[in-house]
């Protein structure tokens, strides 16, 4: 079992988006039709999958049908939770279907039991926390019967809103303790049968490839609907003999319509279990039941069965910050995610009405693996990768710099000897040159005579699409055109022209081109990645491969850093301190007018996308403005608010194969913005 906190997709509430799919059993349109219209009556925006579909009839499509509403709903960047339509059975087809990474890439919540728990383990073998609860077709009945005073009060759909709006680890009193004792561990599990189908099988795309459902360590929650008393024990033996007793707990939720019952699996895990020391408690009101009580799997919990009691873990015995409640503050949310593995150091700087409100450094430069790195704790000053950043704070104010000199209009074409198709400088700018985003430049140049030489003739020839001319591409080779044609333009080096231009009037002392001597920086700079082609941990290189074969000094990477001075420059922008640009022009850089469809970039700055944006659910839309970097780097500027958000990590040390960064943005931007914001009108 992973040990590490599991990633949390963000909250969702009235006003935003939930999936209905089904991915299991064939179900009765009706009855999910009703449960669909109960969502929208809450408030919320639902989209729901195809209606007629082939496969078995047993099923609610083809595999492939099934498997494509599940990728899309995980993909599209509206959707921040999906409740399932029914179980059944079927989910555990899809695993060869799903594409690798896909949830922990993109962060939803999955709503569902019974045969989604196969969708559960897919998900904690990604280190995505996920809900075991109520589904769509079900959601009626729980509203009637809490109507009912016969079999009310059934809270189970209020409480699945307010937990999808709040999600916690889950709080269980009042249970019947069948054997004593205390453990913690992450609370996994679900319904009994597909625990025993699925126990040992490998689970693709978990965070080192294939990975085998594990219950070593865990808080186990076990369910069971319709089985006979035989069923039942032939699954709890598989479960939790021999080399398997070594769980952490076990709880018992309902078994509805089986024989004996609960009876019958609380006194089988009491022989099982017996000469463990392992607490085993039963009464949880979840499962195939009315009332069911909705809970948080993946996050850990602490079992007392003395108590009759689980409860969210209050600290945790490894190293890194104690987590005494669930954090709130900005600077408490991004110390909770450094400690569960998203990155091993960051930075957070917010800025209100010019003035720094909040700022944080947690975590360390570099893990301890690698020898002759710089591990220190992370400090206010350490220096980080700002990666594409760059483009924003560098070459998109240098280039409106040029315009308000008079030297280049949006209209100009790049000359030909460093773009051959010659787009404009708008193009350039808001992406839509029809440059491709990237090439491998530097696999080539590395072995040439003159590395610098070859890079640069390598990319001056690269074409463009005709046909994606005027179309939203996002192209790092087009700002490394645009930078090198404003080096022409100016006369002089981008780093030189960024120190006179942008660093010097702001007082930024550590925000400067690489490479970084970090042995003689006193406050270090924070690792990247372990390059293969260099043998080396990168650890004041830029990241970016073709920045470091261009020598470092690019238009699209090769700044470094402070969240600190990155949100000076962010002040300045919004009109305090010294002016790096002048007013009239950083409307024309932030002009939504610019934005093509299908595009969310302005002149060298993005816009959030959809309600999933990595600027997070309150950055006010139309009004706020930013940029990421590959590294784990951002910034976003709301101008409604005056508000300045920096956040920056080193996500990519030791490799670039970690995603969490994705649950670590939105979560720190949305914190900081409910800690200091009414947000009565997002």
């Amino acid at each position: 079992m992973p040990t590490a906190l599991p990633i949390v997709p963000p909250p969702v509430r009235p006003g935003d988006t939930l999936a209905v799919i089904r991915t299991a059993g064939a179900v009765d349109p009706a009855r999910v039709d009703a449960g669909v219209q109960l969502l929208r009556d809450r408030g919320y925006r639902v989209k729901t999958d195809a209606g007629d579909r082939g496969g078995p009839p047993w099923l609610a499509g083809t595999d492939a049908e099934r498997a494509a509403a599940l990728v899309d709903a995980i993909r599209d960047p509206d959707v921040g939770a999906i409740v399932f339509a029914r179980g059944g059975s079927g989910s555990n087809r899809l695993f060869d279907r799903l594409p690798a990474g896909l949830l922990a890439q993109n962060p939803t919540w999955l709503v569902g039991l019974s045969d989604i728990t196969a969708l559960h383990l897919w998900a904690q073998a990604q280190g995505v926390a996920s809900i075991h609860g109520p589904m769509a077709a079900r959601l009626p009945d729980h509203v009637a019967a809490d109507a009912d005073p016969a079999l009310g009060p059934d809270r189970s759909v209020d409480a699945l809103l307010a937990l999808l709006a709040n999600p916690v680890a889950p709080t269980f009193d009042g249970l019947t303790a069948v054997r004593a004792g205390r453990a913690s561990g992450p609370l996994i599990g679900g319904n009994l049968s597909l625990l025993a189908a699925l126990i040992g099988q490998p689970l693709p795309h978990g965070p080192r490839g294939l990975a085998p459902v594990d219950l070593r360590g865990a808080v186990v929650f076990v369910e069971e609907v319709a089985e006979p008393a035989y069923r039942m024990d032939r699954m709890l033996t598989s479960l939790f003999t021999g080399a398997r007793r070594d769980v952490a707990a076990v709880v018992v939720g309902t078994c509805e319509r089986c024989a004996p019952g609960v009876e019958m699996v609380t006194d089988r895990l009491a022989e099982l279990l017996d000469g463990t020391g392992m607490p085993v408690l039963s009464g949880v009101a979840a499962g195939h039941s009315m009332p069911n009580a909705p809970f948080v799997l993946g996050l850990p919990v602490d079992v007392d069965a003395s108590a009759g009691r689980v409860e969210p873990t209050t600290a945790r015995a490894s190293a890194g910050p104690v987590v005494l409640r669930t954090p709130t503050t900005g600077a408490e949310v991004l110390a909770a995610h450094v400690a569960a593995g998203a990155t091993p150091g960051a930075q957070l700087a917010v800025a209100i009405g010019g003035e720094i409100v909040e700022s944080v450094a947690v975590g360390r430069r570099a893990g301890p693996r690698y020898a002759g790195a710089d591990t220190r704790p992370v400090s206010a000053h350490t220096r980080f990768d700002l990666a594409s950043v760059t483009k924003a704070v560098s070459t998109a104010i240098l280039a409106m710099r040029a315009i308000d000199d008079g030297l280049v209009s949006l209209d100009d074409r790049v000359p030909a000897d460093l773009s051959v198709d010659r787009p404009t400088l708008r193009d350039l700018l808001r992406h839509t040159s029809g440059l491709p985003a990237h090439i491998e430049v530097f696999r080539e140049a590395r072995g040439a005579d003159d590395p610098l030489a070859c890079a640069r003739s390598r990319f001056a020839a690269v074409r463009v699409g005709p046909d994606r001319v005027g179309q939203a591409t996002y192209s790092d080779v087009g700002y490394i055109a645009l930078g090198r044609w404003l080096e022409r333009l100016f006369g002089e080096p981008l780093d030189a022209r960024f120190a006179r231009h942008i660093a010097e009037p702001l007082g930024l002392e550590r925000t400067t081109f690489g490479p970084v001597d970090a042995a003689a920086s006193r406050d270090g700079v924070a690792a990247t990645e372990h390059c293969p082609w260099r043998g080396a941990l990168l650890q004041g290189i830029v990241h970016d491969e073709n920045a470091q074969v261009l020598g470092g000094v690019c238009g699209h990477a090769g700044l470094f850093g402070t969240a600190a001075e990155l949100a000076r420059i962010g002040t300045s922008l919004l009109g305090h301190g010294a002016p790096v640009l002048p007013a009239a022009s950083v409307d024309r850089m932030w002009d939504l007018a610019d934005r093509v469809d299908g595009g969310t970039y302005t002149l060298g700055w993005d816009t959030p996308s959809g309600a999933r944006s990595n600027a997070g659910r309150w950055m006010r839309r139309g009004a706020t403005f930013g940029h990421l970097g590959f590294t784990g780097t951002s910034l976003w500027i709301d101008r409604s608010r005056d508000l300045v958000i920096a956040l920056v990590t080193n996500r990519v040390h030791p490799t670039r194969d970690n995603p969490r960064i994705r649950s670590l943005r939105p979560a720190v931007h949305d914190a900081v913005v409910e800690t200091w914001f009414d947000l009565e009108a997002p």
